[in-house]
């Protein structure tokens, strides 16, 4: 006697792509969300909307050193020098100091 399914549509016959795909290890008990080093675009288009400040602000900061060796150059092109270093010491005049008078301790 076959056995009775206990629900009309079960999870594999709804998603047959996903859930009996190969390459995708996860169980299925897992979480929903994709982990990042087993299908990064996955992960990233799944960061994008369900987290968008993270994945936004993750973009913008390597965005930075990615871009150190490129703006300089431009900045020069278009006008825009470097300023003066800051003094870093005071310069001492020349000649004899001068004896304080009127502050007596």
């Amino acid at each position: 006697m076959p056995q009775r399914q206990l629900a009309a549509w079960s999870s594999s016959t709804l998603y047959p792509t996903i859930l009996n795909s190969r390459r995708y290890t996860q169980s299925r008990t897992m979480s929903a969300a994709p982990v990042f080093w087993s299908t990064p675009l996955r992960y990233c288009r799944w960061a994008a909307r369900e987290r968008p400040a993270l994945f936004w602000s993750v973009i913008v900061g390597a965005a930075g050193p990615a871009l150190m060796p490129i703006v300089p150059p431009i900045r020069h092109y278009f006008g825009d020098v470097d300023p003066a270093p800051v003094p870093v010491t005071y310069p001492v005049p020349n000649g004899p100091r001068k004896q304080l008078t009127g502050y007596d301790d």
